[in-house]
C-alpha cells in the first residue's frame, strides 16, 4: 500500500463545496484506473488530502502529477486562485492500522470511513478490506445502539440522500431512491407524490424498481448511532451544494431588475 498526502503551501482551502470533493474523488479514481492503481481510501481535509492506493510503484509519480494538474485545472476554470503546492508526502507501508488511522482518525466527515461503513454512496467505492468493528474502534466512534424510533420527516429523508449521494433530494437521479426511502419509512404514496410534485402512478412505478444502493445507504445512515457524529460535523451540509439557477429564478431576476430601472 502507498499512502500519499498532497497539501497546499498557501492558506487557501482546497474545497469550497461538497461537489468539489466528489469531483476530486472521481478524478483520482479515473487517473488511478489508467495506471493500474486501486483507490483504497481517502481523507479530503480543507488544506490537504490523503489517499491510499495499491498498485505498481513506478506509476505513482505520474499519478501524483496528473492528480495535481487535474485539480489545478478545475480551480482555474472556476476562477479561483492558483494552487501553490507543498512538497508531497509518500509512504510505502503494509501496516493497515497506520493507514486506517491516517485516513479516518478524528471522525472527519470527508473520509472514506462513512463509505466503508455503508453510510454513504457517492459512486466511488473505497476498496480497503476491513471489518466494521475494527473501523469503529480505530476511529473512536460510539457503539451505542440507535434510538431512532419515530418516523423521520420528509426533509430529514432529503438530507439523508444529500449526505449519501452528494446530490440534493430533488435531483432527478434521486427520484427513485427518494420514493423507495420514503415508503420504507412509513410515508404514504400520496405524501411522496405531493412532496415530489409527481403523480401517484410515477411514485408506484419508482418503488417497483430494484432497490437503489443509495436507498440502502440512506436507510443505514438514518438508523445508525453514528448519524449524530455526522450531524455535528456537518451542520451546514444542506447548503454544501452550489445552487443552480433555474429558468424561473432567472426570469424573476430579470423582471425585478426591469421594474427597478427608471422609466424613460
Amino acid at each position: 500500500m502507498h499512502l500519499i498526502e498532497l497539501a497546499r503551501h498557501d492558506a487557501e482551502p482546497f474545497f469550497h463545496t461538497l461537489d468539489d470533493r466528489v469531483r476530486t474523488l472521481r478524478s483520482l479514481e479515473s487517473i488511478g484506473r489508467r495506471y493500474g492503481l486501486e483507490l483504497l481510501g481517502w481523507r479530503l481535509d480543507d488544506r490537504c488530502f490523503r489517499f491510499a492506493v495499491d498498485g505498481p510503484a513506478p506509476a505513482l509519480p505520474e499519478f501524483r502529477r496528473l492528480s495535481q494538474s487535474a485539480f489545478g485545472l478545475r480551480h482555474h476554470h472556476r476562477d479561483r486562485p492558483p494552487v501553490i503546492w507543498a512538497p508531497p508526502t509518500l509512504l510505502r507501508t503494509d501496516d493497515l492500522d497506520l493507514v486506517l488511522q491516517a485516513l479516518h482518525a478524528g471522525r472527519s466527515p470527508w473520509s472514506s470511513l462513512w463509505d466503508l461503513l455503508g453510510l454513504r454512496d457517492w459512486g466511488i467505492r473505497p476498496t480497503l478490506n476491513v471489518e466494521p468493528e475494527r473501523l469503529v474502534t480505530l476511529a473512536g466512534l460510539p457503539r451505542r445502539p440507535s434510538m431512532q424510533r419515530v418516523r423521520p420527516s420528509l426533509e430529514t429523508l432529503g438530507r439523508a440522500l444529500l449526505m449519501v449521494t452528494a446530490q440534493p433530494a430533488m435531483h432527478r437521479d434521486n427520484s427513485v431512491a427518494y420514493a423507495q426511502l420514503a415508503l420504507r419509512c412509513q410515508w404514504s404514496v400520496s405524501a411522496v407524490a405531493s412532496a415530489r410534485r409527481l403523480t401517484r402512478d410515477s411514485v408506484l412505478k419508482a418503488i417497483r424498481k430494484p432497490i437503489r444502493p443509495s436507498t440502502v445507504a440512506a436507510l443505514r445512515w438514518l438508523h445508525s448511532p453514528l448519524r449524530r457524529v455526522l450531524d455535528e460535523a456537518l451542520p451546514q451540509r444542506a447548503q454544501a451544494m452550489p445552487e443552480k439557477k433555474t429558468f424561473e429564478s432567472s426570469r424573476a431576476a430579470r423582471s425585478g431588475s426591469s421594474r427597478s430601472s427608471p422609466s424613460r
